[in-house]
Parts: C-alpha cells; structure tokens; sequence
C-alpha cells in the first residue's frame, strides 16, 4: 500500500509505451542522462523530493 502509487506509474509509464520500446529505451536514456542519481529516502519518498 505504501508504495502503491509509484507501482502504478511505472504500470502505466509501460503500458503507454508497450509497441514502441525504442521511444521507451530513448526516455530512460534522457532521464538518467539528466539527472543525478537519487538516494533510497529519495526513491521511497518522491512527493517529498518536491
């Protein structure tokens, strides 16, 4: 329950983009190359990240 929300993003983050897997792989590759690494109260925490 805890982490219900962020299951859900990354189900939905995937079934959008379910026949297009480079346009998938091209996203990810933008979202880490743009930011830092995150640390585990980060990942656990997103809302309070701001």
């Amino acid at each position: 329950r805890k982490h219900l929300q962020a299951y859900l993003d990354e189900f939905v983050f995937r079934f959008n983009r379910r026949r297009t897997r480079h346009a998938a792989f091209r996203s990810l590759l933008g979202t880490v190359t743009t930011k830092g690494p995150i640390t585990y109260d980060m990942l656990i925490a997103p809302e309070a990240k701001g």
